[in-house]
């Protein structure tokens, strides 16, 4: 169990939900005999947008005996605020998190399975079991994703330069190595643009991409106990260090770069960018970005992280709370959703064909879903993410082997998983 301070100090780093957002949302006024259900998330300018002036208004029309306290925010002001409320026995009905926080609040008892609630729910079937499994802990469901998934991605532009066919990206890891040769530019001994983007810093996200292709179950397990130091992860380790350190195909760069990854800034020809920033990309480049299935070898995996939306164990009126999670993930809203953040958002297999209308890469978007994992759900994970990150950090720079680097990740991690 971690403390209060723990929670606020770890979540400051914390991954899996979306960008950062503005102030907190003015609460509405309240109708005689409403009840009232709080609201409280993380969230980015455009996804709070949608919720204030469309999805929000829209759920009071059809529920006018609820209304709906919203609190959205900055993440990292936000994970400060929620732990404190929870902390002292307050906190919203309905609460966000990331993939770093909702291990912590299962841990804490902040929040409460929500299997029940999901029976209710008559077209469950039509979402992608990712989005309702990834919040599992235990064998209980404690939320629902919103997912934001990682393809691999390419820039249409520089492979024609390259003389690469712009609709053949690389399908396997012996491709995905010689067309980051190709792609590469130099000036002298120095890269000018990257073939691959393999963020140095913050790597785990990339190293758990690849890995999951080499066929490695996850990084961690369900109780948080390291499975990176097998023989796919050190061999897939080894894959990039030596693109990395002998091919030198890539050029600094860290995933939560203020500015953006290298590929994201168009210094890198390749990469795994999470699908919530294409909207950025297109606008920069028109035309240019590709998004294929990520490199087999010998499986195709991708990671998906996100955000999570579930019930808080102090909600008290369960059935209301319910009513507004739902309404977030119906169809309709996640249509909202989609047109006001530009990424596809929780996969409707009922909004497969109208996504691929909009977007033709939204079909593979789509099809990646279908074959995704996340990180695990547990209390230390924060802790865990941060040793592997220092550990990926100190290959790549020459400090340590590829085998001794995840071996030692995995020893430190055992430590606080027991």
């Amino acid at each position: 169990m971690i403390t209060r301070r723990q929670f606020i100090h770890r979540s400051l780093v914390g991954t899996g939900g979306l960008l950062a957002a503005s102030a907190a949302t003015p609460r509405p006024s309240r109708a005689a005999g409403q009840t009232i259900v709080s609201f409280w998330s993380g969230t980015d300018p455009t996804v709070k947008k949608a919720l204030e002036e469309e999805l929000l208004p829209r759920f009071h029309k059809e529920n006018p005996d609820i209304q709906v306290e919203t609190t959205l925010l900055q993440w990292m002001e936000f994970f400060q605020k929620v732990s404190v409320a929870f902390t002292g026995g307050t906190g919203p009905d309905v609460v966000g998190s990331g993939y770093g926080q909702l291990g912590s609040m299962i841990g804490n008892k902040w929040v409460q399975p929500i299997d029940d609630l999901l029976k209710g729910w008559p077209d469950l079937g039509d979402i992608q079991p990712v989005g309702l499994d990834s919040g599992k802990k235990d064998g209980k469901r404690y939320a629902v994703l919103l997912p934001d998934i990682r393809p691999f991605n390419y820039r249409k532009d520089y492979y024609k330069e390259a003389g690469l066919d712009p609709e053949k990206p690389p399908k396997k890891w012996e491709e995905l190595r010689e067309y980051s040769l190709r792609l590469t530019k130099r000036d002298g001994g120095r890269v000018t643009r990257a073939g691959l983007d393999i963020p140095i810093k913050n790597g785990e996200q990339f190293f758990g991409s690849i890995a999951f292709t080499r066929g490695l179950k996850n990084l961690w397990d369900e109780g948080g106990m390291p499975l990176f130091d097998s023989p796919e992860g050190i061999e897939t380790m080894e894959y990039l260090l030596k693109l990395v350190r002998e091919d030198k195909v890539t050029v600094p760069s860290d995933q939560q770069a203020a500015a953006g990854s290298a590929f994201q800034t168009g210094a890198a020809a390749q990469g795994i960018l999470q699908s919530q920033l294409y909207a950025a990309i297109d606008a920069n480049a028109p035309g240019a970005l590709g998004v294929a299935i990520p490199p087999a070898n010998p499986k195709t995996q991708a990671l998906v992280l996100g955000t999570f939306y579930g019930l808080s164990a102090r909600a008290k009126n369960v059935e209301a709370a319910g009513k507004l999670i739902r309404f977030l993930f119906s169809p309709d809203s996640m249509w909202v959703l989609y047109k006001a953040a530009g990424f596809q958002p929780m996969m409707r297999k009922s909004l497969a064909d109208r996504f691929a209308k909009e977007r033709p890469y939204n079909s593979v978007v789509t099809k990646t879903l279908e074959n995704a994992v996340g990180w695990p759900i547990f209390p230390t994970f924060l802790q865990a993410r941060q040793i592997i990150i220092t550990q990926l950090e100190a290959i790549y720079l020459g400090q340590k082997s590829a085998k001794d680097g995840l071996r030692y990740a995995a020893e430190e991690t055992k430590k606080i998983a027991g």
